[in-house]
């Protein structure tokens, strides 16, 4: 019943939902198209069997290579991204960036950008540090309480409704564990919006992605405690993309008893990681972690009073992200 749910309001936010006070972004034809076809299993294994086959018999072959991109570049073949192992997955992803008509970005960033992206390169993550001072931070929490949202980790799989961030109406009434906002509402904050224009976050994302990359989404969300469960509670994959980065901004402090997301290192690369044992990735409020979130991780159940977060992620647009959620895409803040 909850998947049904959950499918419901996908599709049905997926055409209603748009940015508060924005006017409606509308989909052609094929973008819906799209967006229907990676909900159908059948689709979904069809892309599957394309990138297997490429992988075994067609791998390093420019031909297959530039039809791939091609396909990717339109939308199509998203749907395999469930069902590959971390080693299919990465070794599509490089196909496809051996034919780009750019040469990698990486070679020019900075050391500390290419230490990052080794780090995550190697484990899966990489701890940031502060990215705010405590006065910006303690400014950004105020706004956030103060602001309206869904009930929901993501607007797309929220009601629709808009809601004030009333923690105790949710505790109460809605038993809720996530409260999100839209990216217009994150990007109206000012430092939200002095990260994102910080030029280390794309320069971190360019040397590890090997491509320029571009923002594609960004989400402010709460997590609240109770006994309520929610399915990013437990070990998943994020299906974005084939290739794409993430970084987290801890606005409240973070432990592995409060909040802090649990990651298995090195299950971005490898279906069976090596027995590292179980990261919690803490911080103090405005610490910061960039993050292959392709890697197994899962939301943490025990929270004390709530946990505010933003992520940002970079990739390629389009990718099965912006198909599903097209009115999401925010435009960076100059």
């Amino acid at each position: 019943m909850l998947r049904l749910l959950t499918l419901f309001r996908l599709v049905r936010n997926h055409f209603v939902l748009r940015e508060p006070g924005a006017p409606f972004q509308s989909r052609s034809f094929r973008e819906s198209a799209i967006f229907f076809l990676n909900l159908f299993p059948p689709y979904n294994a069809i892309c599957w069997l394309w990138v297997k086959t490429h992988l075994r018999f067609l791998a390093g072959r420019v031909v297959s290579a530039r039809l791939a991109r091609w396909l990717v570049e339109r939308g199509f073949l998203f749907g395999a991204l469930r069902h590959l192992r971390p080693e299919d997955k990465n070794s599509f992803a490089l196909d496809l960036r051996s034919q780009s008509a750019r040469p990698a970005p990486h070679d020019a960033a900075d050391p500390a950008a290419r230490e990052i992206a080794a780090q995550v390169s190697r484990i899966g993550y990489a701890a940031l540090g502060p990215l705010l001072e405590a006065d910006d931070v303690a400014e950004a929490v105020r706004y956030f309480t103060g602001q309206k949202g869904y009930v929901s980790q993501v607007p797309l799989q929220s009601d629709g409704l808009l809601r004030p961030f009333d923690i105790q109406a949710l505790r109460n009434r809605w038993s809720a564990r996530y409260f999100c906002f839209s990216p217009g509402t994150s990007l109206r904050c000012p430092q939200l919006s002095a990260v994102v224009r910080n030029p280390r976050l794309r320069e971190v994302a360019a040397a590890y992605l090997g491509f320029e990359p571009r923002l594609y989404s960004v989400n402010t969300f709460a997590s609240l405690e109770g006994d309520a469960y929610h399915y990013v509670m437990r070990m998943h994959r994020d299906y974005d993309d084939f290739m794409s980065l993430a970084f987290f901004i801890n606005w409240t402090t973070t432990r592995p008893d409060n909040g802090a997301t649990m990651y298995v290192p090195g299950s971005h690369v490898s279906s069976s990681p090596s027995g590292e044992p179980l990261a919690y990735l803490a911080g103090e409020e405005g610490t910061g972690y960039a993050i292959d979130t392709f890697g197994l991780h899962a939301g943490n159940r025990s929270i004390d009073n709530f946990r505010l977060v933003t992520w940002i992620r970079y990739g390629r647009i389009p990718n099965l992200a912006t198909v599903q959620d097209k009115w999401l895409i925010p435009t960076p803040p100059q």
